[in-house]
């Protein structure tokens, strides 16, 4: 495989943690800082550059320090699993049990994304419902890390150009001020809406487009725990939520059409879908699990009671009770 990969970086400081197994890419100048890695993509598109070779990518210069992979892992990974239109890599591979989709994630971090894409999207005539969407482990990706075959790159251009226009050609003063708006309080000025937008476009590419091949990296146990920015439960617990039990929650993820399930982690103090799931996976089906919970609210002993107001089993008996009808579940 002719695999072309480049790394960004914006500042003659950052040069030092580029990866020998990946292309430079001087951005010092960077004209367009708002556009973010979008702006490099452009280029490359217009320049027909990712005609250069069978597959190509643009990642950031802060790679290694977010994926804990080093630039040759990732090209082999590619080149040992040939046949796809793009590959990518997840260095949050734990929100995607957390969050029914990616925007729902990106609410949680950048307050007001939902609405203003959904409300961009809709001038646009797009016609997609953002809460509807359910995304998993195998299309989730939060950041631009993604290398693609020249069809994806005409395929990702092709979905994403038409609303890149639209924002800054056609929105009022107004609408674009608030597109372009600072929206991650721990990053630079340059961190808008427009930048979490668009790294989300990719997931959302994924869920509506059947024709394309893609693969995720998944990283292994060991891999996991080299991870900092796990929660503090995945460096302690071997049966982590999404090593042990990614059926199980997946299969609670599509249940929760409505999105209760995100409602509950909001209301509770506890992450329910980490550190309680590994309670969950006692029970060997959902099946299993709905008995064992009707069973024990309607016990009359002190069990009830403590079980009722533990701090895990709690938000998980309300969003049993929550979650619509399924067979699996029957009316609970």
């Amino acid at each position: 495989m002719n695999i072309k990969i480049y790394q960004a970086y914006y500042k003659k400081d950052q040069i030092d943690s580029l990866d020998p197994a990946f292309i430079p890419l001087d951005n010092t100048k960077n004209r367009n800082p708002l556009w973010m890695e979008y702006w490099l993509f452009l280029n490359h598109y217009k320049n027909e550059d990712y005609k250069l070779s069978n597959h190509s990518g643009i990642l950031s210069w802060k790679f290694n320090d977010k994926t804990y992979l080093t630039g040759k892992e990732f090209i082999n990974f590619i080149e040992n699993n040939p046949g796809y239109d793009v590959y990518f890599i997840n260095p949050y591979p734990y929100q995607c049990y957390m969050y029914k989709n990616v925007w729902i994630q990106g609410e949680r971090w950048h307050p007001g994304l939902l609405e203003v894409t959904q409300n961009t999207l809709d001038k646009k005539g797009y016609g997609i419902d953002l809460m509807s969407l359910i995304n998993d482990e195998t299309n989730t990706l939060y950041c631009n890390y993604w290398v693609g075959n020249n069809a994806f790159w005409e395929r990702y251009m092709e979905f994403t150009l038409p609303l890149f226009k639209f924002i800054n050609e056609s929105l009022s003063d107004e609408e674009k001020r608030r597109i372009y708006t600072h929206a991650d309080e721990g990053r630079a000025e340059t961190a808008t809406y427009f930048s979490f937008i668009f790294e989300r476009l990719f997931s959302t590419l994924l869920l509506l487009d059947n024709n394309i091949k893609y693969l995720h990296y998944e990283y292994n146990y060991n891999e996991l725990l080299k991870i900092k920015h796990l929660p503090i439960q995945m460096n302690h617990t071997p049966t982590a939520h999404f090593i042990m039990n990614k059926r199980l929650n997946m299969k609670l993820k599509r249940l929760d059409k409505n999105g209760v399930l995100d409602k509950v982690i909001k209301d509770s103090e506890v992450d329910i879908l980490s550190e309680s799931s590994i309670l969950i996976n006692e029970s060997v089906s959902l099946g299993n699990m709905k008995f064992r919970y009707e069973r024990v609210i309607s016990d009359k002993n002190s069990k009830l009671e403590r079980i009722v107001n533990h701090p895990i089993l709690s938000p998980i008996i309300r969003l049993l009770r929550l979650l619509k009808r399924d067979s699996t579940f029957g009316d609970i």
